[in-house]
């Protein structure tokens, strides 16, 4: 409990998590002139050879798939956030604000919710998105990144074999100290995108977060720091949990 208004404003500012890039901006675009949109833009579609060649200009993808669709085959250097991770939250998260985007999505209806969703938060800079989808992008022989997926089962009897590898927990501050995977490391996945990462590269890496969505997020975030060696932890810490396997809490 503070006693006074500096205690406040120490216990306020201390412990918190990283925020939004968009957040940044926020004043100045509110305190501007914004065009009306009359309706949700229509994307163009954009062949393969099209998309990579914008992205070689500085367009950025974000893939906005589900995690296991992600992980099966992404466009290299894509965002791979889920519409379900948010992607207003996520997007505004990691991606630099007011960048030109691609969007892959599997159809209309989820292209539609995705645009919706990046244009609440001022992400409305839609170049277009990949027609025909990876299956197209794929058919061009164009290049694909491929993520192994783990069942918490199977990290289970690896780390009892003792052959488990370093386990990657990006879930909030809170979360973490609430509950986490024995041995795991711990850093909040909104700030994989900057800084320097005591995670070696050459070394294999379990990335989860509470369920899916997060990890996807955070590993096409290490994926374009340079990290190879990644493995989606799906189901997450909640399927461990709900497991019975051993968690650790951190007591403050």
């Amino acid at each position: 409990m503070a006693h006074s208004e500096d205690e406040f404003i120490v216990q306020a500012l201390s412990d918190l998590p990283s925020y939004p890039t968009y957040f940044n901006y926020l004043r100045a675009v509110n305190q501007l002139r914004t065009k009306v949109l009359c309706g949700l833009p229509i994307l163009e579609p954009l062949s393969p050879q099209v998309v990579r060649a914008q992205m070689a200009q500085g367009v950025a993808v974000i893939d906005v798939r589900t995690p296991r669709e992600f992980a099966a085959g992404h466009i290299p250097n894509a965002y791979g956030i889920p519409l379900a991770a948010p992607l207003a939250t996520w997007a505004g998260w990691v991606v630099p604000f007011a960048a030109p985007l691609i969007l892959v999505a599997d159809g209309p209806g989820e292209r539609e919710e995705a645009v919706r969703q990046l244009i609440r938060i001022g992400y409305d800079n839609l170049r277009g998105y990949l027609e025909g989808g990876m299956l197209a992008w794929q058919a061009e022989g164009l290049p694909s990144v491929r993520v192994p997926v783990i069942s918490v089962e199977e990290l289970y009897h690896e780390r009892e074999r003792g052959a488990a590898p370093q386990v990657l927990d990006v879930r909030q501050d809170a979360e973490w100290r609430a509950g986490h995977l024995p041995h795991a490391m711990h850093i909040e996945g909104g700030r994989l995108r900057v800084g320097e990462l005591p995670l070696p590269k050459e070394e294999p890496l379990v990335v989860h977060c509470g369920h899916a969505d997060r990890s996807t997020v955070a590993i096409s975030l290490l994926q374009q720091r340079g990290y190879d060696h990644l493995t989606l932890l799906y189901g997450g810490f909640s399927t461990w949990q709900a497991a019975g396997y051993p968690v650790e809490r951190d007591h403050e």
